[in-house]
């Protein structure tokens, strides 16, 4: 007999979401995003609230925002795995030699979701934020997630505007984990610079199997 998922733990989880995506914000906001009753969703803003996942701002008017709490569970789910912990420290050495940013990807239904960035030193460069959703189809790092075998691939103004990123999928087995992204402003990643980091990320990743 199949389990029915619990309707009240699905509605949590939705108005965490919609508070990441829209915090500061207060319940009468939240309320028409998600079309929810007032008094109903004030009774989900307080479990959470009791349960140390969001925290309401210093301000007169009561508004919601995450807590850290958030980040602490997905930090302990990166620390222990063991692929990303690998992909890590190859993105560690990477840095030191190109001093570009660099950043994990990895899938997440139909999206590809930045999880890890290491910020090149030069004063000039890009510095996307972990959580930033890229969309599968244009991004360079879901197209290496898509086709995994093409090698590294490229694109332009996806993660940022005048940015252009190269990126390679990471692969274990039969298992395609994510991709590594190396990006920096386009006036330094012409098309020769492309594709020597291309075939760095490709070494970096066949290591890494």
């Amino acid at each position: 007999m199949p389990v029915k998922p619990l309707r009240s733990v699905e509605r949590a989880l939705t108005v965490l979401e919609a508070i990441g995506a829209h915090m500061p914000i207060g319940v009468a906001a939240l309320a028409r995003l998600l079309d929810e009753d007032k008094s109903a969703l004030q009774r989900v803003l307080v479990t959470l609230h009791g349960c140390g996942w969001i925290a309401p701002t210093d301000e007169d008017y009561t508004r919601w925002r995450l807590t850290t709490r958030p980040l602490l569970v997905t930090s302990q789910a990166q620390d222990r795995s063991e692929p990303l912990q690998r992909v890590r420290a190859a993105m560690d050495a990477l840095r030191d030699e190109l001093d570009e940013t660099m950043f994990m990807v990895v899938p997440e239904h139909d999206q590809a979701v930045i999880v890890h960035v290491l910020e090149g030193r030069n004063l000039v460069r890009i510095a996307p934020h972990v959580g930033l959703v890229l969309p599968m189809e244009t991004s360079a790092a879901g197209q290496a997630i898509a086709a995994p075998d093409r090698g590294w691939t490229v694109d332009h103004d996806v993660v940022a505007d005048g940015a252009t990123c190269v990126a390679a999928a990471v692969v274990e087995g039969r298992r395609v984990h994510g991709a590594i992204v190396v990006g920096a402003p386009t006036n330094r990643m012409g098309p020769r610079r492309q594709k020597a980091v291309g075939a760095l990320l490709v070494a970096a990743s066949a290591s890494l199997r």
